[in-house]
């Protein structure tokens, strides 16, 4: 794939089709990555849908070297999601151990990617109806990432693997 190209969709987020397929997909998002990379300026409103604007978001999260939880909080993100019921438990424990450990750049995206998500779920409520929650899991697939040769072995389909990803999306819409 060359650098123009939108890159391919990861296994790990298989969740994440539902979720293009919902807003305008491949083209819609090909003329707001232009748009973007040619710093016209302000996105015009009928160019693109909030849900496309944030699959590109999804898309540019995914290329980043270190995610936005990096690498060595990844593990203590997970224990503050796995075994607690409660979306408070989970946020209140969150953050105190690993969002205020998060570089100030990584933090501000995250609290951006929280309201983005806030703000897509009143203009789309429909995307967050299910158990998938797609934006929210395909944010937080982007986001919340193992060392690349450690998310390579992440099977989906496995109950574990399947698992991790729930996981993830319980941590993030914890704040959500």
């Amino acid at each position: 794939a060359d650098a123009a190209s939108p890159p391919a969709p990861s296994p790990a987020t298989p969740i994440a089709l539902r979720f293009t397929a919902e807003n305008g997909g491949a083209p819609e998002l090909g003329q707001i990555r232009t748009h973007l990379d040619s710093k016209a300026g302000k996105l015009p409103v009928d160019l693109a849908s909030a849900s496309s604007v944030a699959q590109c978001m999804v898309r540019f999260l995914k290329l980043l070297h270190e995610p936005v939880v990096p690498f060595v909080l990844y593990h203590k993100a997970m224990s503050c999601a796995r075994g607690k019921a409660a979306a408070a438990e989970v946020r209140g424990t969150a953050e105190a151990l690993v969002v205020p450990l998060l570089p100030s750049s990584h933090r501000n995206v995250f609290y951006y990617v929280v309201g983005l998500l806030r703000l897509l779920g009143q203009l789309q409520p429909q995307l967050f109806e299910g158990a998938e929650n797609c934006p929210t899991a395909a944010f937080a697939a982007a986001m919340l990432r193992m060392e690349p040769e450690w998310e390579s072995m992440l099977d989906p389909s496995s109950s574990s693997g399947a698992e991790e990803l729930a996981t993830r999306t319980r941590f993030l819409q914890s704040f959500v």
